[in-house]
């Protein structure tokens, strides 16, 4: 027998296979489940036989893969907020901040924290500003020495990237500063005036030591004893005020200014407390006060009833008896102020949270208010237990942080002096590890 070829034996397979034909009748069907027959549905029909066809693509392909549900929920209490938060906390330590050289003189903040380079100011061999150095060959001073304990740059260890907010979460801080400082305030100075004949106009300035009074009754020691050791012009002393007495009544809380001669006190303004020298913190709201030549009977009545003064007796034991002296009086409208720096402000960077309004409409933004309770000279401590007021700043959209310049400002918008003095607080950097809450973020 001859042999086939592969395709004459599949034709003659196939011839076989088409005669072969079974002829199914409705009586042949077997019932289906439920009495459901066969023919009540084909398997093999499909609805849309184009999209069917239709090549769906790689499966495997970025445009196949189905894109993940909008992030919508940013709520501390979401279960995915430990995922999708990063929390770092820094301690920023002011006898820690930077030692740096300062390349660029045009830099605001630079310009800010180092307003007068020091006098033996150079420049290295690249340019580069040396504060305190000299030239080549000596290492360049930093920006430790040149700055202050409140006012300095800080770097962190890394950049932190995607940051959506800054939290203040605790501060040590030294209540150093001084409530009497003459750079700051101008509230240590004076100007009185002998109406006493024959030296009747003559001008003799006071003024008391900067620094801290606790007491209102040191404080009228203090200025009792300069007033008493006031120089004119010329630096000469006065003998005329030898006898000034300056009496603090706890009964009224008011102070008290008495002469055998008569005199006038002149402040140096009187349109903002800060500027009135000694004027607001000793109960005086005006520009300058003159003495009254006229008599009065009861020192009670010149002492708490006259608030412009007068020529007063002073009396013994028996308030109806004869007068033993004869003084010129003065008595403060107002209690007096020894401390007036109750609050203090942190800025950090451009983060503002705060707007403090001062005088006139002027205003200066912070990022935190931080209360002062303790006495001088000794630390306050501020966290979320003790102070509830916002210390948090939410960026608009996320940004990386490296370096972050600190302030410290009075309600006067001034920078304080800790006298020396460092201070600590900590932040908390929170950073996006979600992707999807980083885009949401981005797009608002």
């Amino acid at each position: 027998m001859a042999s086939q070829s592969y395709q004459e034996l599949l034709a003659e397979t196939y011839r076989e296979t088409e005669t072969l034909q079974e002829d199914f009748t409705e009586e042949d069907e077997e019932p289906d489940i439920d009495g459901h027959q066969e023919r009540d549905y084909d398997i093999s029909e499909v609805a849309d036989q184009d999209a069917f066809k239709k090549f769906a693509g790689n499966r495997g392909h970025p445009e196949t893969i189905p894109k993940p549900a909008q992030f919508t929920d940013k709520g501390k209490n979401s279960i995915r907020y430990e995922k999708d938060i990063q929390i770092y906390s820094f301690n920023i330590d002011s006898r820690f901040r930077d030692y740096t050289k300062l390349t660029n003189q045009t830099n605001t903040i630079l310009a800010q924290l180092f307003p007068t380079p020091a006098a033996n100011t150079s420049l290295d061999k690249s340019g580069n500003l040396i504060l305190g150095g000299t030239l080549a060959g000596t290492t360049p001073t930093d920006s430790f020495s040149s700055s202050k304990s409140s006012n300095f740059i800080f770097t962190l260890p890394r950049t932190i990237k995607n940051v959506y907010s800054v939290a203040l979460t605790s501060i040590e801080f030294p209540n150093t500063f001084y409530e009497f400082d003459t750079a700051l305030y101008n509230n240590t100075t004076m100007t009185i005036i002998d109406l006493s004949s024959p030296n009747s106009g003559a001008i003799y300035n006071v003024r008391i030591p900067d620094g801290n009074y606790d007491t209102f009754t040191n404080f009228a020691s203090a200025v009792q004893y300069a007033i008493q050791n006031s120089v004119n012009p010329n630096r000469v002393v006065n003998t005329v005020f030898q006898s000034f007495k300056v009496t603090y009544i706890t009964l009224k809380g008011k102070m008290i200014f008495s002469n055998p001669t008569q005199f006038t006190f002149k402040f140096p303004r009187s349109i903002h407390p800060s500027g009135n020298g000694l004027g607001y913190f000793l109960g005086f709201s005006q520009i300058d006060y003159t003495n009254s030549p006229s008599q009065t009977g009861e020192i009670s009545s010149s002492l708490y009833g006259n608030t412009t003064a007068g020529l007063v007796a002073t009396y013994g034991v028996s308030s109806t008896g004869p007068p033993l002296t004869t003084d010129y009086r003065l008595a403060a409208e107002n209690i007096p102020v020894i401390l007036s720096n109750n609050y203090i402000y942190i800025a950090l960077n451009d983060w503002n949270v705060i707007v403090h309004r001062d005088f006139n409409n002027a205003h200066f933004y912070a990022f935190a208010k931080i209360m002062v309770p303790a006495v001088k000279y000794t630390i306050v401590y501020d966290s979320d237990t003790t102070n509830t007021t916002v210390k948090e700043y939410f960026f608009q959209q996320p940004k990386d942080i490296t370096k972050i310049a600190i302030t410290l400002y009075d309600a006067y918008g001034n920078i304080l002096n800790l006298q020396g003095a460092d201070f600590s607080f900590t932040l908390e950097l929170k950073q996006i590890l979600n992707m999807n809450l980083y885009e949401s973020l981005r797009e608002l």
